[in-house]
């Protein structure tokens, strides 16, 4: 996730004290977009939908190259000195693989893979992966029409729920 910054500084400058609230706002969106899209401040004119719920007007974009927020790029736009205020994606780009070379390394000198059993050892004892510890159940049938079985009554009997003595069409008897 990239966030985009509100410098303090813009508290007291000039140039942003004199926008509108509309050409503010478009300005915020657009550092937004760019960030998101990695642009390092350009904003294509088909973009400018996303800068405002209302459209974006010709005055505020005026506004906003008059206070030298925005500058043209051909018939698109910039914001003027990104890399002051943001982070360039080139500088973003070799900060997340620096992330990844980092987490690389832990998950070596730790000799576990990001999804491995090492995630639960400390609750599982390790025990992923091996065979059953205890006796195995087999050859214990459960009879899904009375419920008994290998483990005692499970459910009503058939004489419980009034069915003694009537076959049931399709009743299923479990092996387990």
């Amino acid at each position: 996730m990239v966030d985009s910054r509100l410098p303090s500084r813009w508290l007291h400058d000039p140039r942003i004290d004199l926008v509108s609230d509309a050409a503010w706002r478009v300005f915020t969106y657009s550092l937004m977009l760019a960030n998101e899209q990695g642009s390092d401040g350009f904003i294509a004119r088909s973009q400018l939908r996303f800068l405002h719920p209302e459209g974006v007007s010709e005055s505020a974009v005026e506004e906003l190259v008059r206070a030298a927020l925005w500058s043209l790029d051909g018939m698109d736009f910039r914001v003027l000195r990104w890399s002051e205020t943001q982070t360039t994606a080139a500088a973003l780009e070799a900060q997340r693989e620096r992330s990844r070379e980092t987490s690389r390394r832990h998950r070596a000198t730790k000799g576990a893979s990001p999804t491995g059993p090492a995630v639960t050892g400390h609750v599982t004892g390790r025990a992923l992966g091996k065979e059953r510890q205890g006796q195995a159940r087999t050859g214990k049938a459960v009879d899904l029409g009375t419920g008994h079985g290998a483990w005692g009554r499970t459910a009503p009997t058939a004489d419980e729920r009034g069915l003694a003595g009537r076959s049931r069409p399709g009743a299923v008897s479990l092996l387990l």
